[in-house]
């Protein structure tokens, strides 16, 4: 017999071990902890090249000075001369908008925007609450919108969007 088997008596019963198979129930379970700890490394690692990217990459956000928008802003994230922008923050208080450009952010709160040459940009921004998408504009004066309609935009609404523009600073 290959097994091992320890028969010991206690009082009148007795008992029978098969340690083999225990051992090799603990080496399974030893084995999967080992992958779970493999697996939580991996994890771990990962996050540390997602947070480096993120600190190299230098995020910043902004909101808008306008208070018809107030809460509203964006974020940008660079590498290179790569920018990604996006739609941030939430809607403080009903703003009412008439056939004006309201600037979300402006070349004082992103610098690299003053960067910006040729024609101006036409993207979308969809307003929660809201059913229609509005367009967005941006150029070297900034990030805007301009209703064609006079119009209001909710308390809490937030604003989505996303644009990605090569600037090249001309001083370099």
């Amino acid at each position: 017999m290959s097994k091992t088997t320890n028969i010991a008596r206690i009082g009148t019963r007795v008992a029978v071990c098969d340690c083999d198979t225990i051992n090799a129930r603990l080496d399974e379970l030893e084995q999967n902890t080992s992958n779970i700890q493999l697996d939580i490394t991996e994890i771990n690692r990962q996050l540390a090249i997602i947070n480096l990217a993120v600190e190299i990459s230098n995020v910043r956000c902004a909101t808008t000075t306008t208070s018809q928008l107030a809460g509203l802003g964006a974020c940008v994230i660079s590498i290179g001369p790569t920018y990604n922008y996006w739609g941030a923050g939430i809607k403080m208080g009903q703003g009412n908008l008439s056939q004006s450009n309201y600037y979300l952010v402006t070349p004082d709160q992103f610098p690299e925007l003053a960067w910006y040459q040729g024609a101006t940009t036409i993207s979308t921004v969809w307003i929660s609450g809201m059913t229609d998408p509005m367009p967005l504009y941006i150029n070297n004066t900034g990030i805007w919108l301009r209703p064609t309609n006079t119009m209001s935009i909710p308390n809490n609404a937030t604003f989505n969007f996303t644009q990605t523009l090569i600037l090249i600073d001309p001083n370099t």
